[in-house]
């Protein structure tokens, strides 16, 4: 299959950046839609998992563009394997988000995390990264030596700032996930921002040394990508970020929300 990546890569990446356009532009309309209307819950969680699996889509053509598939592949296996240990562990233990729970607003799960939460991880920690290697205006896929803590670092910051927008909502207002004993910030706990950052950290950290590792000779970044590049996935992430504001837009100002221990958080 890699031989798709070379062939794909021969003929400039053209396609591929307007696919990662149009796929952008497909699942952005889509969210915005749901401000003029309110879906009953399973509907809207069919529209979400079509939202996530646009995304996954909008990773592999856009991650072509700079890593062969065998570096998508580990990443993939690094969010999943990552992202699902530290999940289940903080629903059994408490660490490192704090104690919470699912509930079946997210819909089917594997063990005791939704598996609509893995793809979540991938595809924005995916645009996390590619954004931070515009910060340092580093190739993508050959990151030297000292971005190799750096850019991870950057990235994880990113990967939280999401999490500050989105947690809330999905928490406390919508009960996807529940608190058990809420938090300081709007129902959720600080400790929980710290876990996604040794979470999120220990991902970019590991695919990042998994980079450093392969032959540089085969892990060249795609020469002919254009400013598009960086451009599609920045504006991916701004516009995910704004989700959250899309969908408060939407909602009664009057409303307020309650957390498990019964304070007025929203």
């Amino acid at each position: 299959m890699n031989s798709f990546f070379v062939l794909s890569g021969m003929a400039g990446g053209w396609w591929r950046e307007r696919t990662s356009w149009l796929v952008f532009a497909i699942v952005n309309s889509i969210s915005l839609a749901l401000l003029f209307f309110d879906p009953k819950p399973h509907v809207f969680l069919v529209i979400v998992q079509a939202i996530i699996s646009l995304r996954i889509v909008f990773f592999i053509v856009h991650g072509s563009l700079s890593y062969h598939l065998r570096d998508l592949v580990v990443f993939t296996v690094i969010v999943v394997a990552i992202s699902n240990f530290f999940e289940n562990l903080s629903i059994l233990t408490g660490f490192p988000f704090g104690e919470y729970y699912y509930t079946d607003g997210l819909g089917p799960k594997i063990f005791l995390v939704p598996i609509i939460i893995t793809p979540a991880y991938l595809t924005t920690g995916y645009l996390s990264w590619v954004t931070a290697h515009m910060l340092f205006y580093t190739p993508a896929s050959a990151p030297s030596t000292p971005s190799v803590t750096a850019i991870p670092f950057i990235a994880s910051i990113l990967m939280v700032s999401w999490d500050l927008t989105m947690d809330p909502f999905m928490s406390t207002s919508s009960k996807f996930w529940v608190w058990k004993k809420g938090g300081s910030y709007f129902g959720v706990p600080f400790v929980n921002f710290l876990g996604w950052f040794l979470t999120v950290y220990l991902i970019f950290l590991c695919f990042a040394l998994y980079l450093r590792s392969q032959a540089h000779s085969n892990n060249e970044p795609n020469k002919s990508v254009s400013k598009s590049f960086w451009v599609v996935a920045i504006v991916s992430y701004m516009f995910i970020a704004l989700q959250t504001l899309f969908d408060a837009a939407k909602r009664n100002p009057e409303k307020t929300f309650v957390d498990p221990t019964g304070a007025f958080s929203l």
